[in-house]
């Protein structure tokens, strides 16, 4: 079929603080049997709300925790269990990886999902689709769910306590719709599915962009203000939804190919999502050829969030691991239409190593001046 334009957002999405107190009243809405998965850390940090709520409400309940990576495997795995544990809801706590491998998992066992994020370092508690990997970390696929998630629920006061390092990530995850799309705008001046998408992220980036300050500053007092709500609901929310519109026309962007391909490389494991995905705006701006006030502003604006991540950090050290990665980036290249005048791989590994050298240059001088 064709000119389809498809729309898929969570049928209710609720965000403040101590919301989660309220879970059972949502969850017996779905079914009467959760099976609940989370982390290590992620339950640990909500399992006594969560628990308490569905014993007063007589509901049965079943918990596992997650390791390591959302593949298929995974999946399969845990939806065979909700099978036999007889469960007809799925309530998945933490952050993208836990998320996203539960949504799948409920797509093939049937039931409705409700996403608990206890950290806003991506839109994934939002998205219909789920991002999974291989066992080894890289980069698998991405897979539309048959549902988005009946409930999303922030608590604010629970995501405000995470290292704000999982905040930055978020926020540079966020920006990241904004710098991908807005390329685009020139292109296709006409296309409803990018105009929306666009002023979406654009709303979001602006808020984030102009109230960077107290953000910061509230996150680190761990204040579960208006303006925390405010973040959580830009990252995961606006963020979900300038990416949840999808028609036969696709806009992708530079940074998330970046962050996918990056992942393939096995030394690189010990960044977060939109940490990788900051490398890989600042790459795409140089690829743009855009002005340098433009690189500049947009590394001035990701420093806030002390954003000084080079290929070192990324486990990216020999030189075949950079060829390696911009020869993958050439080879999807064609998808960026907003960058047909590349013409070799060596153009993206010049632009790759340049941004290396910049960020490591203002790296040593701002430690110089300590």
């Amino acid at each position: 079929m064709e000119n389809v334009q498809v729309i898929k957002n969570p049928q209710n999405f609720l965000c403040g603080e101590g919301v989660l107190n309220d879970i059972s009243y949502y969850s017996k809405k779905i079914g009467t049997n959760a099976y609940i998965v989370g982390t290590k850390k992620s339950y640990a940090a909500v399992k006594n709300k969560i628990i308490s709520a569905l014993k007063k409400e007589n509901m049965k309940y079943s918990t596992r925790l997650f390791e390591n990576y959302p593949t298929i495997e995974q999946a399969v795995k845990y939806s065979e269990d909700i099978k036999k544990e007889k469960a007809d809801l799925v309530i998945a706590i933490g952050g993208g990886r836990v998320i996203d491998v539960m949504k799948y998992a409920a797509t093939l066992a049937n039931i409705k999902i409700i996403t608990v994020p206890t950290i806003a370092a991506t839109s994934a508690a939002w998205r219909c689709n789920s991002i999974l990997y291989l066992e080894n970390g890289s980069y698998d696929r991405s897979v539309v769910n048959q549902f988005s998630p009946e409930y999303v629920i922030a608590d604010s006061s629970i995501i405000v306590q995470a290292p704000i390092r999982y905040i930055y990530a978020g926020i540079m995850d966020a920006v990241a719709k904004w710098y991908e799309s807005r390329p685009y705008r020139e292109m296709y001046t006409n296309d409803l599915n990018l105009l929306f998408s666009l002023n979406v992220a654009k709303q979001a980036f602006e808020f984030l962009e102009s109230n960077t300050p107290n953000i910061t500053t509230d996150f680190k007092q761990g204040k579960s203000s208006n303006l925390v709500i405010q973040t959580i609901i830009n990252v995961i929310a606006l963020t979900g939804i300038a990416g949840c519109y999808s028609s036969e026309l696709k806009f992708p962007g530079f940074a998330h190919p970046f962050y996918n391909e990056v992942t393939k490389i096995q030394s690189t494991k010990n960044l977060l999502h939109g940490e990788i995905i900051g490398f890989g705006i600042l790459t795409q701006i140089m690829l743009e050829q855009n002005s340098s006030k433009e690189f500049k502003d947009a590394l001035n604006f990701f420093e806030k969030f002390n954003f000084n991540y080079t290929l070192e950090d990324m486990g990216i050290t020999e030189v075949y691991q950079l060829e390696h990665l911009a020869n993958n980036l050439w080879k999807n290249k064609d998808k960026i239409r907003f960058l047909q005048h590349i013409k070799t791989s060596k153009e993206i590994q010049k632009a790759i190593l340049k941004v290396n050298d910049i960020v490591i240059h203002k790296k040593a001088k701002k430690e110089a001046n300590l």
